[in-house]
């Protein structure tokens, strides 16, 4: 019987950067050479220092994803225990939302806005408490209007006191939970979603929806949580979701294929005729 050795992460980490600088060095990267640059390995190689330092980062994001007033808010707000997030049976979340963790907030939040460039356009501003900042939020993005106030507002980053999702103490120190909260998207939705208004009663939406999928695909092999009403689950949005999750799947191995998760929401809502089953459903789902 051989005593199996559990190294602590820290020594694992520094184990790990070892072998990354040999693999980095000039001697290395001249046996990678070697190979011509037609071959699997040197081509590899060229993405090994970036796919390395994008290994390292602090932030650990979870994409929230789904179809308009499919309950993604009211989760939210249940998880991270407050009620700072919009929610209404109108579409609420019109704009990208971002909640970071910082521990030394305690029971305040803070809300600052970027526009597409990551310049500040709304300064941090400090609340403290949920019904303040929901009130502060309402004011930047008014209920049903996609048209923000300043305009150019992009993302909305709350930071808070995160602490309990968290497995323990030490692996707070590891990394820093982000949730982000896309704009709801469905196949087809009203114009009056969009601009106020009734000149056109189906329009198709694709940029909320690409937020979305760039998570799904996107090299950073970020959490994904897709939230969809259960009456609404045939969306063709939901279809292009799972489509692409299938697709991104093939490409993952090992534990990265566990970075999906599907909410069928409002599922107590739900009404059946007196011969249909459950089973049905399911089956047509």
């Amino acid at each position: 019987y051989k005593r199996q050795v559990v190294y602590s992460d820290e020594k694992l980490a520094e184990n790990i950067d070892y072998v990354m600088t040999n693999l980095l060095s000039e001697r290395f990267a001249g046996l990678v050479n070697a190979q011509g640059t037609e071959s699997t390995v040197y081509k590899d190689y060229q993405k090994l220092e970036e796919n390395y330092k994008r290994t390292k980062q602090k932030d650990f994001k979870i994409v929230f994803a789904g179809l308009y007033s499919s309950g993604k808010s009211t989760i939210l707000n249940s998880i991270i225990k407050h009620n700072v997030l919009p929610t209404s049976d109108k579409t609420c979340t019109a704009k990208t939302c971002r909640i970071r963790h910082d521990g030394a907030l305690k029971n305040s939040i803070t809300l600052e806005c970027f526009d597409k460039a990551g310049n500040i356009v709304v300064p941090k501003e400090t609340f403290k408490t949920d019904e303040e900042c929901l009130e502060r939020f309402w004011q930047i993005t008014p209920l049903g209007s996609s048209v923000s106030v300043p305009e150019n507002v992009d993302v909305i980053e709350l930071s808070m006191d995160l602490s309990h999702l968290y497995p323990s103490k030490e692996m707070e120190k590891a990394f820093n939970i982000v949730i982000v909260d896309t704009p709801g998207c469905n196949s087809r939705k009203k114009s009056s979603q969009v601009n106020g208004n009734n000149q056109d009663d189906n329009i198709l939406d694709n940029t909320d929806k690409k937020l979305a999928l760039d998570a799904i695909t996107g090299e950073d092999r970020e959490m994904v949580v897709v939230c969809a009403d259960a009456q609404d689950y045939d969306d063709e949005s939901i279809g292009d979701f799972l489509k692409a999750i299938h697709e991104a799947s093939k490409e993952d191995v090992g534990d990265f294929n566990d970075r999906f998760l599907f909410v069928l929401n409002k599922c107590d809502a739900l009404k059946f005729s007196r011969d249909e089953k459950i089973a049905d459903s399911k089956s047509d789902f």
